[in-house]
């Protein structure tokens, strides 16, 4: 099997609605909006990477909120 490595951002979700709401401001032509309600719904999918999986997991994260 191949190598995989999986670049996981750990951001706070009141960062990503922010950033959400400053692209939802700035919509270009063939982007859509991304609403709260379809963050909500979109966010109870994921699940944050497993301890065991970490080997092979690069976390970033943006406590800044920039």
């Amino acid at each position: 099997p191949a190598d995989l490595d999986l670049l996981y951002f750990d951001i706070p979700d009141d960062v990503l609605r922010q950033r959400l709401r400053e692209r939802n401001a700035a919509l270009t032509e063939g982007t859509f909006e991304i609403t709260d309600e379809m963050f909500e719904l979109f966010s109870s999918w994921f699940e944050p990477p497993a301890p065991d999986e970490r080997p092979h997991v690069i976390v970033a994260d943006d406590r800044s909120g920039s």
